[in-house]
């Protein structure tokens, strides 16, 4: 009689960018990581970890999932086996450092608010003469709307 194999444990407890950081470099893009797909000949990174550490997507090939697909993929074995490669050990893995970047607590919502506020119509604006350069004759909506914003100045703080 076959043993009973925890899937959820395993899910849980083996982050998708432990097992792929043992077989390629990955790099942080906000919160989550990109690498190049260690199922398929890549040149670019089209590999994504999402926030979470639990679901990957590679935009390459179309393959996503779990750790567990991702096992299953890379060694061409079955759910048994891929559960058996990671809780037996018998697969390499690297601790990732958990820490995310920094959430950026800005309130965007209400700067959002102040520029559309901010806002009038296109008529008249340097917006509506790009767009009727670019051969759109129609009447334009009042839902677009046209904002001058002013550039953030860079910290000088190096």
């Amino acid at each position: 009689m076959m043993a009973l194999i925890d899937i959820d444990g395993i899910r849980t407890g083996f982050p998708v960018s432990s097992v792929v950081g043992a077989v390629t470099k990955l790099q942080r893009a906000g919160r989550e990581w990109v690498a190049c797909c260690p199922i398929h000949a890549d040149k670019s990174p089209s590999f994504t970890i999402y926030a979470g550490d639990q679901r990957w997507h590679c935009f390459g090939c179309g393959e996503g999932g779990d750790v567990l697909d991702l096992v299953q993929k890379m060694h061409h074995v079955g759910l048994r086996e891929a559960a058996d490669m990671l809780g037996g050990g018998n697969l390499p893995t690297v601790a990732m450092p958990k820490t995310a970047p920094a959430v950026d607590d800005r309130d965007t919502i209400g700067e959002a608010l102040t520029i559309w506020r901010a806002a009038g119509p296109i008529t008249g604006t340097p917006a509506e003469t790009y767009l009727r350069n670019r051969g759109i004759s129609i009447r334009l909506p009042d839902c677009l709307r046209f904002a001058r914003i002013p550039r953030a100045r860079p910290s000088m703080n190096l």
